[in-house]
């Protein structure tokens, strides 16, 4: 279900080092590095990485922080979205009120 996993950072090159040694016993190899983002996986298991935050700020618990879920197709996507639409009213007011919050 989850695609990749990606935590924020003000200092990569520190990030990258401290992941490669902790990976290196694992089967994991790093892939599609960037001058912003590093991802580590394996094939068919979720990818995790590191990131200095697309907009320029500091990264914090939520700044570069991302969770990616997987979905089959576009089709899954759009089930989903519409089952969320017809939910009971109380959950939709919730999630307005969450999304307001942001």
């Amino acid at each position: 279900m989850i695609g990749y996993t990606t935590l924020g950072t003000n200092d990569l090159d520190r990030a990258v080092t401290f992941y490669d040694k902790l990976f290196e016993t694992e089967d994991v190899k790093r892939l599609q590095p960037n001058d912003r983002l590093h991802l580590w996986g394996k094939k068919g298991a979720p990818m995790f990485g590191v990131i200095k935050p697309y907009d320029g700020e500091p990264a914090t618990s939520g700044n570069g922080t991302m969770i990616a879920l997987a979905v089959e197709s576009t089709e899954k996507v759009e089930q989903r979205r519409r089952r969320r639409r017809t939910g009971p009213a109380r959950h939709r007011r919730l999630f307005r009120r969450l999304l307001s919050r942001s």
